[in-house]
């Protein structure tokens, strides 16, 4: 997890190791309810989540039910986002292995 500036600059970085056989979706939703407590502990207010899983932000926004098996972290993280002023959920593509470069989808949602 990294938390940049407005011009980029790294502002603080973490990364946790979960011990558990989780699917790509899982881990996802794991990496983005972690990226939510981070920002609560380091006191972040307004900020963007980026992910690369349509599915999982199509259900941060409200667009579209959760599969169950990530429901459940899904709602915890529709409900964190209340202790917020603004977080804003992003779906990113990647281009391949090689590009480290995200582009933006275009939309950005409004965590609800």
């Amino acid at each position: 997890m990294i938390v940049r500036d407005d011009r980029g600059r790294i502002e603080a970085a973490m990364s946790k190791r979960i011990d558990a056989p989780l699917g790509a979706m899982e881990a996802e939703a794991m990496a983005y309810e972690t990226g939510l407590i981070f920002a609560k502990d380091i006191g972040i207010q307004e900020f963007n989540i980026e992910g690369d899983s349509l599915i999982l932000h199509h259900a941060l926004s409200d667009e579209s039910k959760p599969p169950s098996f990530v429901s459940a972290i899904v709602q915890g993280m529709q409900e964190m986002c209340g202790e917020f002023r603004k977080v804003e959920f992003s779906h990113v593509r990647r281009q391949g292995k090689e590009d480290l470069n995200f582009e933006y989808y275009r939309h950005i949602k409004r965590c609800q």
